[in-house]
């Protein structure tokens, strides 16, 4: 993986990170792009979009380090920049949605709305670990058919 900084091309793919405030979205952008966003446990680390550059040989991507949020919706700037960028979406974009493994609930309502912007999209589940301190186990399988009956429950 080149994690270089290379002037960023306009047909380049991108992949738009999606996520609840201080899941880890910030922490993963720095490693798939080698770069150094500011990253911490409080709110409001993130307040602005971050872009980077994902590249595999010939491939590249686009990654945008979206503000948490906690739905599609919101009235503070950085929740309008998430929902702004997720739901005026380009032709080619992948949401990689990251999910706090041990909060996981909390992130169902806001994964149920990315689904239905009809874009792939990719769930990273983080803080597995802090879930096993917490004497649980990770063993969800993700549909989209599985969320909504979660819902209409």
């Amino acid at each position: 993986m080149d994690h270089s900084k290379t002037a960023l091309n306009p047909k380049t793919s991108r992949m738009l990170m999606a996520g609840n405030p201080n899941c880890g979205k910030s922490t993963l952008f720095n490693r798939l792009t080698g770069l150094r966003q500011k990253t911490g446990n409080y709110h409001g680390v993130t307040v602005e979009k971050a872009e980077g550059l994902l590249s595999h040989g010939e491939q590249s991507l686009k990654v945008l380090d979206l503000p948490g949020a906690f739905s599609l919706g919101g009235n503070s700037e950085d929740k309008q920049i998430t929902s702004r960028v997720l739901i005026n979406h380009q032709e080619g974009d992948k949401i990689l949605f990251v999910m706090d493994a041990s909060l996981a609930e909390r992130s169902l309502q806001f994964l149920l709305q990315v689904l239905e912007l009809n874009v792939p999209v990719l769930v990273a589940v983080t803080m597995k670990d802090v879930l096993k301190k917490k004497g649980y186990v990770w063993n969800w399988i993700f549909s989209q058919e599985n969320l909504e009956s979660y819902f209409n429950t």
